[in-house]
């Protein structure tokens, strides 16, 4: 994973010269936004990988949990985590989050 993490922040700055050469920079932030999360869930997933074979951790609960399809519904067990194009709204599962827009 940290071999992975280095290819993200090398694509991230390729990605930004080659953004910056033909676009205003206006945007980017929220590429830096998205490059960064992934950069940050790798090194997590990393530790709690290395914790775990390190026999620090018992199990990785995050494994352990039922993976919930990213769409509203799945057709076979009625469960679903949602289909959202909001950052905030991916960004975390916890349902008590929400935003109503006034618009």
């Amino acid at each position: 994973m940290p071999e992975i993490s280095l290819s993200v922040q090398k694509l991230r700055t390729a990605h930004r010269k080659q953004w910056l050469s033909m676009f205003k920079p206006f945007g980017w932030e929220v590429l830096d936004i998205r490059y960064g999360g992934v950069v940050s869930r790798l090194d997590t997933a990393s530790m709690r990988l290395l914790e775990y074979a390190d026999g620090k951790l018992e199990r990785i609960e995050e494994l352990e949990q039922e993976r919930l399809l990213y769409s509203t519904t799945n057709r076979f067990t009625d469960k679903g985590a949602g289909w959202c194009s909001y950052y905030y709204r991916m960004a975390s599962p916890n349902v008590f989050f929400h935003v109503i827009n006034p618009f």
